[in-house]
């Protein structure tokens, strides 16, 4: 049997990349929503 395992470094640049997007994934959803508040919905 072989086992693999990621290093350690690899392990934290996907944690950060991770907490990263859902940083800006909840970010995108407040401006949405405060858009959405505002009324500024313009796709044209």
């Amino acid at each position: 049997m072989r086992v693999y395992q990621t290093p350690r470094i690899e392990q934290s640049q996907i944690l950060a990349l991770h907490i990263i997007v859902c940083l800006s994934w909840t970010k995108i959803d407040r401006v949405e929503i405060r858009m959405a508040r505002n009324g500024a919905w313009k796709f044209d």
